[in-house]
């Protein structure tokens, strides 16, 4: 509570109140802005070992299992060459009242020649940021300290946040690495963290640079990865808009198991699974 007191000399004194606005808290964070990167998987130094993009489940997932410290970007040929999507799930009881959240990225460095462009969308609401040049190689070696710490915010209004599941995806739409120092998201009073449902989301379709003959007839393989949190479930992948005839035959369901599971799947049958 804070009171002003204006004074007109010689007409009069009033007394004005006014209340500050209440200041945005965070409804969770992952990791820690210290300049350090012990509490995420893989770090301070194992990049050539990534396998799994980040997805956290706040309130299940633990960091040093289930978020790297460094996010690869589409010219890093060691993890694959492509963007990658890192998936944040958080469930609300209540959504917070009317007025602005943000999400706030503070990172030990970004990747020197080329930084990356990243695409950040809340319940697909996407924002883009271009990050700037970072300090080098060091850092994701395993030298945290030697980074060029930057931090950045994505303002967005808490409308777009629901009831029940939300999630938050962070792309790299260009450009290579960055490493995490921390990520946390900040909204007005009033919103209450709730659980999770189980969920099972689709996160890539990618075709394999190769066809399969199988009784006569060529098929293209394609690799569908899917996340999903929860107990031990079945999924069936089908694919659209293709003839009956050309399918050669009904889709084989995959076991879908916890939030670090991500089958790979043909067409037509499972082809294996991958797990961090």
């Amino acid at each position: 509570m804070r009171t002003i007191v204006l004074i007109v000399t010689g007409v009069l004194t009033a007394s004005l109140t006014c209340q500050a606005a209440e200041p945005a808290s965070f409804l969770w964070e992952i990791g820690k802005a210290d300049g350090k990167n012990a509490e995420f998987a893989l770090a301070p130094g194992g990049y050539a070992r990534f396998q799994n993009d980040g997805f956290f489940v706040v309130g299940n997932s633990d960091p040093k299992k289930d978020w790297p410290y460094v996010h690869p970007g589409p010219v890093d040929s060691w993890a694959g060459s492509r963007p990658h999507t890192f998936l944040v799930l958080f469930g609300l009881k209540a959504v917070p009242a009317a007025g602005d959240c943000r999400l706030e990225f503070h990172l030990i460095d970004t990747q020197g020649a080329s930084p990356p462009t990243l695409r950040v969308e809340v319940n697909e609401k996407g924002f883009e940021r271009s990050l700037p040049a970072g300090a080098g190689d060091v850092s994701v070696r395993g030298r945290p300290n030697q980074g060029r710490a930057h931090q950045f915010t994505v303002p967005f209004p808490s409308s777009l946040l629901k009831t029940g599941d939300n999630e938050v995806r962070i792309t790299t739409l260009k450009g290579s690495w960055l490493l995490y120092d921390s990520i946390g998201l900040a909204v007005p009073a009033g919103a209450e963290l709730g659980p999770v449902q189980a969920r099972t989301l689709l996160d890539d379709v990618k075709p394999v640079r190769a066809l399969q003959e199988r009784d006569g007839k060529t098929f293209q393989p394609v690799l569908v990865t899917l996340r999903h949190f929860g107990a031990d479930t079945d999924a069936v992948v089908r694919v659209e808009d293709v003839p009956s005839s050309k399918r050669g035959h009904e889709p084989a369901p995959a076991q879908a198991g916890d939030a670090r599971d991500t089958p790979q799947l043909s067409t037509s049958r499972a082809a294996g699974r991958r797990s961090s």
